[in-house]
């Protein structure tokens, strides 16, 4: 595995590891579609960038969309709710890596089984999803209405479906991550 860039939030860091040991190629691949980001979170970006991957963003809100315009390392971005991705022509593309990082927990388990397999489709290696390990409370903030915590999600959600899971932190405690990560195309190690 290549080395990256060290971060600076203890938060991230923790993530990064979680991330980098539970994929090992993780940084080895040239395409990422990032699903949901905003001014203050967009975890990982810095570092795929520096791995000189092609990064596609999805984000449904259009304040966050503007922001993330005036980033250089974004080569694409799509003002879209990721539940509309079958009615986008990102269907129709591969991407190496897909990462949907603190979004399930904002859609219905529901609608997040419903979207999955064009998630696993547009995928070529690795889908990556991380969200709150449990309950966590969260209305809309910054007057935007896509944060709102719908639905908690343990690691049997993402085991039953096929995924590996890892956790970080305290069940329902703030700062916690429930990591599942999905092999395409391959076994998993």
């Amino acid at each position: 595995m290549k080395s990256r860039p060290i971060c600076e939030l203890q938060e991230n860091e923790d993530r990064h590891q979680q991330l980098e040991k539970n994929i090992t190629d993780i940084y080895d691949y040239k395409t990422l579609l990032y699903v949901g980001a905003r001014d203050n979170r967009f975890l990982f970006g810095d570092t795929f960038f520096s791995f000189d991957y092609k990064i596609t963003l999805v984000e449904a809100f259009k304040k966050n969309c503007d922001y993330l315009e005036t980033l250089d390392m974004i080569d694409e971005i799509h003002h879209l709710d990721i539940l509309e991705l079958n009615k986008s022509s990102l269907i129709n593309n591969k991407f190496d890596i897909v990462m949907w990082i603190h979004g399930p927990e904002h859609v219905y388990k529901k609608e997040f089984e419903k979207i999955l397999p064009s998630l696993e489709k547009i995928t070529n290696k690795h889908l990556v999803l991380m969200c709150p390990w449990g309950e966590y409370p969260q209305g809309a903030i910054y007057g935007n209405s896509y944060e709102i915590h719908k639905q908690a999600y343990y690691p049997e959600d993402f085991e039953k479906l096929g995924f590996k899971t890892s956790m970080l932190g305290t069940m329902g405690v703030d700062g916690s991550n429930l990591m599942a990560c999905k092999k395409l195309n391959a076994q998993l190690v």
